[in-house]
């Protein structure tokens, strides 16, 4: 993968910056500067938010990232654009952002799905959108998570120097991260909890065992200490006795309950044939009382008889009966509907008499019709009269009223032309003397330099800050330096303790004669005694590497002090940049500083906001003035109009009126015409209300005599049929109550009591029944009797209680002795199994803890599972480093990883040594000079990010980007660095070195540079030094 271009929008500092990687690619290694904080690492921020949406130190959102200064109307965009595979990708990412409404006002939450789009041959040929089928199509592409990606492109301030002087239980959370070997350390938690639970298992299991075992019903207790399974040895010995008692127990309770079976036997048959000899005296008795009732029975059944003859006849009694009401029904109708007829024939007579009478005033009501019309049309043309003189006097009022509505229109007109003329005058002053321009003007000034200020008061803080942090930093050094005295003094003593030791060895080993190995004399008259202790090499290994860490603590401090200076310098740089340039703009607008200019902003919007309201009550004023006018304008038209129509209507009445007056009619009464026209209506409409009545009656009487006369025919047929069918039925009924030899009355009376017929023949069916029942019992208990004597039961009740109690006693031994064998029996099972489970767990447990002890690092080696299999990454790791660290080196150094086990797993599997060429023998790493330090992590750093490549499929990344971590170099090691970074690794990538070292600006001719222009933003600018 390779990186073309990265265009940057309101995205941290940069407003609208574009990085152009191909400007940097005849030479491999370029330089990123600029002052602190002006925005260098937030290039690689903004790399690493294109591709995943996050941030390089993900400390900070996409969100968090959107520059202070922005634009509400433009968005935070980040564009990426790389090749990979002969193929051209743009990758463009908005985050979460407030901006403007493109509508209305106020503002909107903008979430703006990221689009990954790709070319070939400069043609679109797919897209993709979505963060998730994006963070997919990038893992295809560079199957690399962020922490990955930042591990191979990144190497950020002082973290690479980390990785080698960490720990092991520290590297091993690196490349944890690194190499996905989490799953290694969740199977020893996994293998953990399992002891765990096997052990806890086992340990339940052996508490129940000894509460099973207390629980067993001894008859020979063993001792209290008997181990468990020599217990349930005896348990089983004792059960063997115990269940020979059982079996004679049973056989025993057995016979018994034979015995007494056949003794209730005997109590039963005793009882039933008592039983039978009571029965039969108590059926003998029923029989008796049943032969008594036989005299009723019989009389029951007569009426019985009697009961069901009036059922037959019934539905034959109740038809005479209604045949009988209905004929005096149908002759008292027949008698009222003479009645009727009668007075219907005097009621329709004498209407016909009232219609001839009618009939005869005709010619009269004629005479009040035509002299009615006559007075309704002269009312109409009085009325008409009135009407006319009462709308020629409205037109008056009218003429009069509009007449004066136009000429309050002129007066209103004059008015509003003379305020109108005024306004427009004042409005023209006012836009004369508009402060507008000079608040925008200030306003310009105001979004241009408030900025400056704040920023000018952050620098003031931020200096503050950093001459407090300079003073601790150069206490710490001087109490690095006494640190540093003191172990070099330490070191130097023990070293002349050694050299001592070993000069007494040398002593001893001084042959007469012989050459000392030191002066070469041959004489030795004073051979040296030392009486100190011998020093040993790990001792002195010890105080050599307290040295060399209190050598490097005291460079490093040196480094940091030198780059806080240079911040200071920085700050103070800016802030006098940024004073200049903020006093000279306040001298162009006349004010001392900028609080003169704020209280000037503020006066200048004061006259503003009132300049704007007089602007707005003046056009109102207009509007208001011209809407009274054109009013007032349509009102002066609309009265001339309404005049000229009210006028031609005025000579139009006067004509009409002229011609009425000639008329005779006009001049009679009205109100005399309205009574003699109301007196007319009320004769006519009393006429014609009699006529109806007359005609509506008339027509009534003769329906209602034609109705009468026909019903009363149909009622007098209806008796004659009713009276034959009345004859033949009471002829049939007496024929049937003389053959039951009952009269009319008795048939009526039983027919009133025909209820009772259920009931009687239910007492004669249960008295049958009982007699049948009787009989059928006596010659069952006659025959169970035959030739039997009464027995004597009590006897055979006593014989029979005496078994029973007997056999009660023997089953209730019985089953006390087998209950108590049955429990103990379950307790030798549950025991039996538990102790062989029991002897399972505990092997199981012996080896999952053997087990855990391997892969959790407790051995003796002190190494997990996990950290063995990170120790085969890590040499990997070394074997790729060692490539660099050799050739940096000039073949001196090489990596080795510590074989030796720590004195803690902290300590133990991980640590690396370098092995020294001109030694000859391996050493710690941390022994290493600051120089050898630095060139040493950068090879480690720079493998672990290839060996990174070479597990995930292959991938690479032409890009390199160092993050600081050269302040701590002198001049020649600075060099070296530089040469291993364009040697080794800028024949394969592009290498962008991020830092502020002036060495760096001199050394690289090509350059990043990044300016701030002191209002809080930055731009981006190619610099090549050779050109």
């Amino acid at each position: 993968m390779r990186f073309l271009t990265l265009h940057m929008q309101n995205f941290g500092p940069y407003i609208d910056e574009t990085v152009d990687f191909d400007d940097f690619s005849e030479n491999p290694v370029f330089l990123i500067s600029g002052q602190t904080g002006s925005g260098k690492t937030t290039i690689f921020d903004a790399l690493v938010y294109a591709l995943y949406g996050r941030t390089s130190g993900n400390e900070r959102s996409g969100s968090d990232m959107r520059s202070k200064f922005a634009d509400p109307t433009e968005p935070t965009v980040v564009t990426l654009t790389f090749e990979h595979a002969d193929k051209t990708y743009q990758l463009v990412r908005q985050p979460q952002q407030l901006l403007a409404k493109k509508r209305g006002t106020g503002m909107t939450n903008s979430n703006k799905k990221p689009e990954l789009t790709v070319f070939q041959q400069d043609e679109a040929i797919d897209s993709v959108t979505g963060v998730k089928p994006i963070q997919d199509r990038i893992y295809e592409l560079m199957p690399l998570d962020e922490l990955q990606f930042r591990q191979i492109v990144l190497l950020p301030q002082g973290d690479f120097r980390q990785f080698l002087d960490a720990n092991s239980s520290d590297k091993e959370v690196l490349l944890r991260n690194l190499f996905g070997t989490q799953l290694f350390a969740r199977w020893a938690e996994a293998l953990k909890v399992q002891a765990k639970q096997v052990a806890d298992q086992q340990s339940q299991q052996m508490t129940k065992a000894n509460s099973l075992a207390d629980q067993f019903d001894w008859q020979t207790e063993p001792e209290a200490n008997t181990p468990l399974p020599v217990k349930l040895q005896a348990m089983r010995a004792e059960q063997t006795g115990q269940q020979a008692q059982v079996t004679a127990m049973d056989e025993s309770a057995q016979h018994a309950y034979d015995q007494a079976q056949a003794a209730q036997q005997a109590l039963t048959r005793g009882q039933q044939l008592a039983q039978a000899f009571t029965d039969q005296k108590q059926i003998e008795a029923e029989r008796q009382v049943l032969a008594a009732q036989s005299d009723v029975m019989r009389q029951a059944k007569r009426q019985i008889d009697q009961f069901q003859f009036v059922v037959a006849q019934h539905a034959l009694f109740n038809q005479i009966v209604s045949e009988r009401t209905q004929v005096g029904r149908l002759q008292t109708a027949i008698e009222t509907g003479k009645t009727a007829q009668t007075a219907t024939q005097t009621t329709l007579t004498n209407l016909q008499t009232e219609q001839a009478a009618l009939k005869k005033q005709q010619p009269t009501v004629t005479t009040w019709q035509q002299t009615r019309d006559q007075t309704a049309q002269a009312l109409t043309k009085v009325a008409e009269y009135q009407a006319q003189r009462q709308e020629l006097q409205t037109v008056h009022t009218n003429i009069a009223a509009i007449k004066q509505a136009a000429k309050d229109a002129d007066q209103q007109i004059q008015v509003a032309e003379q305020t109108l003329k005024q306004t427009t005058a004042d409005l023209d002053a006012l836009k004369q003397a508009d402060l507008q321009p000079k608040r925008n003007q200030l306003a310009v000034f105001a979004a241009k330099w408030q900025p400056v200020v704040d920023q000018l008061q952050n620098l003031d803080k931020n200096l503050a800050t950093q001459q407090r942090h300079l003073e601790t930093q150069q206490q710490a050094l001087l109490d690095a330096q006494a640190v540093q005295e003191q172990a070099q003094a330490a070191y130097q003593q023990l070293l002349d303790q050694q050299i001592s030791a070993q000069i007494t060895v040398l002593v001893g080993q001084l042959s007469p004669d012989t050459p000392c190995p030191v002066c070469g004399s041959t004489d030795h008259p004073h051979p040296a005694t030392i009486t100190a202790e011998p020093v040993t090499a790990e001792v002195l290994e010890v105080a050599d590497q307290n040295r060399a860490q209190a050598a490097n603590q005291v460079t490093t401090l040196q480094t940091q002090i030198a780059e806080i200076q240079h911040t200071l310098t920085d700050i103070q740089t800016q802030q006098q940049t940024q004073s200049t340039a903020l006093n000279e703009a306040l001298e162009s607008l006349d004010v001392s500083d900028f609080a003169a200019f704020t209280t000037l902003q503020a006066t200048t919007q004061a006259a503003v906001d009132d300049q704007q309201k007089q602007l707005t009550a003046l056009t109102q004023t207009q509007l208001e003035t011209t809407e009274t006018l054109n009013t007032a304008t349509a009102t002066k038209n609309q009265t001339t109009e309404t005049l000229n129509h009210l006028q031609v209507q005025h000579e139009r009445l006067v004509t009409q009126l002229a011609s009425l007056e000639q008329l005779p009619a006009v001049k009679q009464d009205q109100q005399v015409l309205e009574q003699q026209l109301k007196e007319l209506d009320e004769q006519l409409h009393d006429f014609d209300q009699r006529l109806t009545k007359n005609q509506t009656d008339l027509s009534a009487a003769q329906t209602q005599l034609a109705t009468l006369s026909a019903t009363l025919e149909a009622n007098q047929q209806e008796l004659a049929r009713v009276q034959t069918e009345l004859t033949a039925h009471a002829d049939e009924f007496e024929r049937a109550l003389t053959q039951q030899e009952l009269t009319e009355a008795e048939f009526v009376a039983l027919n009133d009591r025909r209820d009772e017929l259920t009931q009687l023949e239910r007492q004669v069916a249960d008295y049958q029944e009982a007699i049948t029942r009787n009989q059928t019992r006596l010659a069952t208990v006659t025959e169970q009797i035959g030739q039997q004597t009464m027995p004597d039961v009590g006897q055979l009740q006593v014989a029979a209680q005496a078994e029973a109690e007997t056999s009660r006693k023997l089953q209730a031994e019985a089953a006390a002795v087998k209950q108590r064998w049955q429990s103990n029996q379950r307790l030798v099972d549950q025991l039996s199994q538990l102790l062989a489970t029991n002897q399972q767990l505990l092997e199981e447990a012996a080896q999952l803890q053997g087990l855990l002890d391997v892969m959790s690092g407790t051995g003796q080696q002190k190494v997990s599972l996990e950290r063995y299999v990170l120790q085969t990454y890590l040499q990997q790791v070394l074997s790729v480093a060692n490539e660099r660290f050799s050739a940096l080196t000039n073949g001196r150094y090489q990596f080795v990883l510590h074989s030796e086990p720590g004195s803690r797993s902290a300590n133990s599997g991980l640590e690396i040594d370098v092995y020294d060429d001109e030694v000859g023998e391996s050493r710690s790493v941390h022994t290493l000079s600051g120089g050898e330090s630095f060139i040493a992590a950068l090879s480690l750093a720079l493998a672990l990010g290839e060996v990174i490549q070479r597990e995930n499929g292959g991938v690479h990344v032409d890009a390199l980007f160092v993050d600081e971590g050269f302040g701590a170099l002198d001049t020649d090691s600075l060099a070296v660095a530089l040469e291993a970074l364009e040697t080794i690794e800028g024949q394969s990538r592009l290498i962008g070195i991020i830092s502020h070292v002036s060495e760096l600006r001199a050394g690289i001719p090509d350059q990043l540079r990044v300016e701030p222009t002191g209002q809080g933003n930055s731009h981006i600018r190619v610099v090549h030094l050779n050109q």
